[in-house]
């Protein structure tokens, strides 16, 4: 039970408590009053959850300051608790006041409540606190909506999300079988089995074709012996013919060595003869060498000397400026008579005309007129001293040009003075006799050039000699190895050509079984394959058949958990229960026997719609009700509700019941709120009603208004 609610900066209600009555409560006041504003601070505080605005903060109160909350103090089963949810500035508590606890947070104060109340949170706001336009919903939505409804009240709303969950479930148990494949291997078994046979067959017969071991190795030593016999008689015949041309270079080298020894004796004779001339012609023509070069290094020198006087001859002297060297003195004065004009111009006072010369001490009258007069003077000092810098420059480029000048003097001097002193200390040499000298030395040269080469061609010769020598030598030697090997080797009947006919046979017919084989061990290979691919195969149809067998379970559960399966028995059977009016205290149409409604209910099986049979014979769907019996109908679902399932909490709070209810209906349900007044009384139900109907509260035990 509720006791009060209370409401701190919340939408109109800037401060307001109302308490509630154990019995029948209503809240009336027109519209904009804030009434429907108290059923959302009720279920704000319960719930965390604002129903007029989608942030509880947009409840706050306009342009209010300070803390913002809503407060709900209750008792239920002895136990008092009191809630407060913060939306702005306080912090949110259940309090527990006998107790001494409490509990913070959001999410832990609401699961405490629900806990405490023993409901669920969907319970709570669908059946208990029922909302502005919602009492009488059930009745006239779709069928889908309503088994939702029912879903949630009876707690079957996690059945349609296991139906749905099954469905990928049984998907993937589907494992395909490739029934093809399974015939394809099966063929191919039986195709792989008639190859290996037949392969097995080819090998027998190749096998009887090939003769033994031990002939066949007898054959291959006979082709041995024959071919190396061949080899001995090549080598012997290719000896012979290198000893015969070893025998011939030898003696070509002999006589080429005789005709080399006889250049080389007349090659000495010359070289004996022209001696000592040579050695004479040699130092004569060194003698001329030298005076050659003494000579040439004396004439290029006198050369030298005369070109030197030329350049010298040939220098100019720069040319005096006309006029005299310009005096600096004469600058030295013209500046100091210049500075003394600036002195009198700076000792005048230029605003009171009154002045004095620093120097002299002479009154400013004096001192302009002098002044005036320098004017001129000054203008003439100016131009001396332009024509004073000019003549100065003219005279430092002449300085210039003439130690310029100088310089060249005194360079081309010392040149001729090295000139002339090397040209005295060269000796002075006569010229020598001229002769053949340079005939003799190059016939000696030549001599002496032919001998070495002869020498060396005699050298070579010989070395040639003694090479051919060793190389006969070794191919004797070869050739008596080789006739040894051939007398060693037994001699062999049989033809070359008909051994290497039969060996060829042989080893085609051992390649052709080795193939055989090869190709017979790949068949065994592809064989244990297939095999072990149609096993896996077995394996996998095995797997599929549980597959199959597992999805088609799952498929029946599945089914069952559909809307219309165990959902809707649930729903039939809880509805038939509330409709049953043999059981007292929560039944429907028990109520609206109290309720003095001309109709009772039953449930139709194929929609859980309500159908409404009249007294006077009349049966109509309970969608196509008068607005107030339809409000009847929905109070009389919604108490029943209450006594089956919540029938510890004794609660039942609407908001705006008689919203859009005509005077007939609206009568209609003053009847029904009448009787549920002494229902309350008689079961300790707390009622609470938000209406703007103000005719209704006689019937309320207590009447707030707004």
């Amino acid at each position: 039970m509720i006791r009060s609610v209370g409401m701190k900066n919340f939408c109109q209600h800037l401060d307001l408590t109302v308490d509630l009555h154990p019995r029948m409560t209503a809240i009336i006041g027109a519209n904009g009053s804030g009434k429907s504003n108290i059923f959302s601070a009720i279920i704000g505080a319960m719930t965390n959850e604002w129903v007029n605005a989608g942030k509880k903060e947009a409840n706050i109160s306009y342009g209010s300051k300070g803390s913002s909350f809503v407060s709900v103090n209750m008792i239920h089963n002895g136990v008092e608790a009191a809630i407060q949810r913060s939306i702005k500035g306080e912090r949110s508590v259940l309090e527990f006041p006998v107790e001494g606890n409490s509990v913070t947070g959001e999410d832990q104060i609401t699961e405490v409540i629900l806990d405490m109340l023993g409901i669920s949170k969907r319970m709570l706001m669908d059946y208990i606190l029922v909302r502005q336009g919602t009492i009488s919903g059930i009745l006239s939505t779709t069928p889908a909506e309503r088994a939702k409804s029912f879903q949630r009240l009876f707690g079957t709303e996690r059945c349609e999300g296991i139906y749905a969950a099954c469905l990928p479930v049984i998907s993937k148990l589907s494992i395909p079988f490739d029934t093809a494949r399974e015939i394809a291997l099966i063929e191919a078994i039986e195709s792989a089995t008639k190859s290996i046979v037949h392969t097995e067959g080819e090998i027998a017969c190749l096998q009887e074709q090939i003769p033994p071991e031990s002939f066949i190795l007898s054959l291959k030593e006979s082709l041995i012996i024959i071919q190396r016999r061949k080899q001995f008689e090549e080598s012997i015949q290719n000896s012979l013919r290198a000893i015969k041309a070893s025998s011939d270079t030898l003696g070509s080298l002999r006589q080429d060595l005789a005709t080399g020894l006889q250049l080389f004796e007349e090659a000495q004779a010359t070289v004996d003869t022209l001696g000592p001339q040579a050695d004479e012609a040699k130092v004569k023509i060194r003698l001329v060498k030298e005076f050659q070069k003494t000579w040439s290094i004396r004439e290029q020198a006198l050369k030298d000397l005369d070109k030197l006087k030329f350049q010298q001859e040939a220098l100019e002297c720069p040319v005096m400026p006309p006029g005299n060297r310009p005096d600096p003195e004469e600058e030295v004065r013209l500046r100091a008579r210049l500075n003394m004009i600036a002195i009198l111009t700076k000792a005048i006072d230029p605003d009171t005309g009154i002045g004095q010369c620093p120097l002299c001490l002479t009154d400013g009258i004096d001192l302009r007129k002098r002044l005036s007069d320098s004017a001129v003077e000054e203008a003439e000092i100016f131009d001396e001293l332009q024509r004073l810098a000019t003549r100065k420059e003219i005279f430092s480029d002449y300085d210039a040009l003439n130690l310029a000048h100088e310089r060249k003097c005194s360079v081309l001097a010392t040149k001729i003075e090295e000139r002339q002193r090397s040209i005295a200390e060269a000796p002075v040499l006569e010229r020598p006799e001229e002769g053949e000298w340079e005939l003799i030395v190059s016939t000696y040269s030549d001599a002496k050039l032919s001998q070495e080469q002869h020498s060396k061609f005699m050298a070579s010769i010989r070395e040639h000699i003694a090479a051919t020598e060793h190389g006969r030598d070794v191919h004797t030697s070869q050739l008596t190895d080789a006739e040894r090997k051939l007398e060693a080797l037994p001699a062999i009947v049989q033809n070359e050509d008909k051994i290497k006919e039969e060996i060829v046979l042989i080893d085609k017919n051992l390649l052709a079984k080795a193939s055989l084989e090869g190709s017979l061990e790949a068949m065994l290979d592809h064989l244990k394959q297939v095999k072990a691919q149609l096993a896996f195969l077995e394996n996998d149809k095995k797997k599929a058949a549980k597959a199959e067998a597992l999805a088609s379970s799952l498929a029946d559960v599945r089914n069952a958990f559909h809307r219309d399966g165990i959902p809707a028995q649930v729903s039939r059977s809880y509805l038939n229960a509330l409709t049953n009016p043999t059981r007292r205290g929560s039944s429907i149409n028990e109520l609206l026997e109290i309720f003095e409604a001309p109709f009772y209910v039953e449930v139709s099986e194929e929609d859980l719609s309500f159908v409404a049979h009249f007294n006077d014979g009349r049966v109509q769907p309970a969608e196509r009700l008068s607005g107030g019996e339809k409000v009847v109908l929905s109070l009389a679902l919604r108490t029943a509700v209450n006594a089956l399932f919540a029938s510890h909490l004794s609660m039942l709070f609407l908001d705006e019941p008689t919203e859009y209810l005509d005077e007939n209906n609206l009568n209609c349900l003053r009847t029904a709120l009448e009787k549920l007044g002494q229902l309350a009384e008689d079961r300790g139900l707390q009622v609470v009603v938000i209406t703007h109907e103000a005719n209704l509260a006689p019937l309320f035990d207590k009447v707030i208004e707004l």
